[in-house]
């Protein structure tokens, strides 16, 4: 076995069901799917199974961005017509590259303990002991009165 390399390689995610890859049927036309505005289209044609190649290497890498774009994007659109009036549960593997949040996520590494240092803006959340929202950010005016 050859040692890897610092060179390019490819990168293949697919999403994987109990039939496959998965995929529109053989039996939808690509012009049912082109009658969605939005389908997605690869070399003027239209994606017919949610399975995507990426050679990586200098400034390009599969992303969590990537990731979610492949899941929003291609196979939320293709489920529908793979698994007509199904729900769609997707798992992820524990990949680094799949650890992504949107910026306000609630991550507990992520919080201050105390006030002060560097502090995410992360939304809200909500207190259901007491039945109100509760705010994840100290703010500034407030520092002074906390009782930690």
């Amino acid at each position: 076995m050859r040692p890897k390399s610092k060179g390019k390689g490819i990168m293949v995610s697919a999403f994987l069901t109990p039939n496959g890859v998965l995929q529109v049927p053989t039996a939808v036309p690509d012009s049912e799917l082109l009658k969605n505005l939005m389908w997605p289209m690869l070399d003027g044609k239209p994606v017919r199974e949610a399975m995507q190649y990426l050679e990586y290497g200098k400034d390009n890498y599969w992303t969590g961005d990537k990731m979610a774009d492949q899941a929003t994007q291609i196979a939320a659109k293709i489920l529908p017509y793979a698994f007509p009036g199904c729900q769609a549960l997707f798992a992820f593997d524990n990949a680094s590259n799949h650890s992504c949040f949107a910026r306000n996520a609630l991550v507990a590494s992520w919080m201050n303990l105390n006030p002060g240092g560097k502090q995410l803006l992360m939304r809200e959340t909500f207190a259901h002991c007491l039945n109100r929202p509760q705010s994840m950010v100290v703010p500034r005016t407030d520092v002074g009165k906390m009782h930690i």
